[in-house]
């Protein structure tokens, strides 16, 4: 029925069990599958229940693509159903006119590549630790607009509190909505609600049409219709659905406490915990999980700007008090000149290459000594290059705050810099930017005549000299935007 058919099945769309049904049964009628993306492939299938708005950033995970169909998996369903291959046309996914850019003729339109080591790093994962590189963890990569790309227009930066957002009521529902898929690990979905949020809190006038979201890029058809939808009867159903469902709600509180991510959330449930006392009693808990239920609460506040600034001032007196030479920023929502921050981002380097290796161990056990640094969240080695923990102001009364703090080689401190300030949205531009270069942008620097083939580095070509960001934008033929201007992409 499918011979000369070769399947590629998005597995991001699809939970594992049904990949291996439907590869078993294209195999038994002559297809062919493909595990990863390839340009052998001739049909690329989706599932039919993902939104627009996440169908589009799917399709542009990878170039290697243009020769397949892309069709709803409801297509297969239907063939093995009937036992015909059945014709295509109904089944193909039309995009909007805004992504025409990308030139997919028909349903057979290129994709982006994309490869998560060269993702702007993440917050340790609210779950286990992950078996990435603590020094480049994965995040999901953004679809850069082209247009973007080639006229570097600066963005506005967030001069207030976002509470002053002209847009703030479409913001909070927004933030419902991506919670809830969080919660119940629909990375996709949570993906295209934080895109769409950045892109409203970039707005500094009121949305108040649908004209005015039509302008809005980064948000979709079917956000946009929630919009509307919020506008016209002052609730979103599928808000009302997530705050009704007993299972989100837990699913929401579980994931609340940092070191705890959707895997182990559901996990508690199904083992019948409903409360954070439940998890207290019950939960066999990591030691991440006991800090992040210990101080839940504080973790939830955010941190005025002037907090982060005597926090970083404490520990760079203590890391000048080894060494004058070294160098120390903050980084973060702080170095982007935020009001508010959710932990302390810190990055340190030395001019000599070598004496980041072991600065961390030792400011880390005399802060500990001093009481500034209350609890570790990774374990203190030699040579360790980054330290994760709980620090606090001496004043009585500070709440404990995290702490993230990353010593990196002098060569590679631009870089490092760079992914450390943020956006993540920004940062992703950033990188797409040098991947249309023949380049790779990451955390350990930039390098040129990169070559790739189905997304993985194949040649990881020459390492570019650069001293500060200034040369990283020039390189990449992009005008400089101070990190004020990164907060949305």
């Amino acid at each position: 029925m499918f011979s000369g058919e070769t399947f590629y099945l998005f597995p991001e769309s699809v939970i594992r069990s049904r990949v291996k049904i439907f590869k078993e049964q294209v195999e038994q009628n002559d297809g062919a599958w493909c595990e990863s993306p390839d340009s052998n492939v001739t049909i690329a299938l989706l599932d039919d229940e993902l939104e627009e708005d996440v169908l589009e950033v799917l399709c542009c995970k990878s170039k290697s693509l243009i020769h397949a169909k892309l069709l709803r998996l409801s297509w297969l369903v239907d063939c093995l159903k009937r036992k015909t291959k059945l014709d295509t046309s109904s089944y193909e996914i039309q995009f909007p006119a805004s992504r025409k850019h990308h030139h997919w003729r028909a349903s057979a339109r290129p994709n982006r590549e994309d490869s998560a080591e060269d993702s702007p790093p993440q917050k340790q994962p609210k779950d286990e630790p992950s078996d990435t590189s603590e020094y480049e963890s994965s995040s999901l990569l953004s679809e850069v607009d082209e247009k973007n790309l080639a006229s570097d227009k600066e963005s506005t930066p967030e001069k207030q509190h976002e509470s002053s957002n002209p847009n703030q009521a479409i913001i909070e529902q927004l933030e419902v909505l991506a919670s809830g898929y969080r919660s119940v690990n629909d990375k996709w979905r949570t993906y295209a609600y934080e895109n769409a949020i950045s892109a409203i809190k970039k707005c500094d006038h009121p949305i108040r049409t649908s004209e005015d979201l039509r302008a809005v890029r980064g948000v979709g058809k079917r956000i946009a219709e929630k919009i509307e939808d919020f506008w016209e009867h002052g609730s979103v159903e599928k808000i009302d659905e997530f705050k009704t469902s007993e299972r989100l709600q837990t699913l929401g509180l579980f994931n609340s406490i940092w070191g705890v991510g959707p895997v182990t959330s559901e996990q508690w449930y199904r083992e019948g915990l409903r409360t954070l006392e439940d998890v207290r009693k019950k939960a066999k808990l990591t030691h991440q999980q006991e800090v992040g239920l210990k101080y839940r609460d504080e973790f939830l506040e955010t941190i005025p700007r002037n907090e982060v600034a005597q926090l970083g001032r404490i520990v760079r007196d203590e890391v000048n008090s080894v060494d004058e030479h070294y160098v120390l920023e903050l980084c973060g929502s702080y170095r982007r000149e935020e009001p508010f921050s959710g932990d302390v981002d810190i990055l340190i380097t030395h001019p000599d290459g070598k004496s980041h290796r072991k600065i961390l161990p030792l400011i880390v056990q005399r802060l500990s000594n001093k009481g500034c640094f209350t609890d570790n969240l990774t374990e203190q080695k030699r040579d360790v290059h980054k330290y994760m923990g709980v620090c606090r102001l001496p004043e009585e009364g500070s709440l404990h705050r995290r702490i993230d703090i990353l010593a990196v080689p002098f060569a590679e401190f631009p870089t490092a810099l760079l992914y450390n300030t943020g956006s993540a949205q920004f940062v992703r531009l950033v990188n797409a930017r040098a991947k249309s270069m023949g380049m790779r942008l990451n955390m350990h620097g930039l390098r040129e005549d990169v070559k790739r083939e189905g997304g993985r580095v194949v040649d990881r070509g020459r390492r570019v000299e650069v001293h500060n960001e200034e040369d990283i934008f020039r390189h990449l033929s992009m005008k400089y935007r101070p990190p004020k201007n990164r907060n949305t992409f």
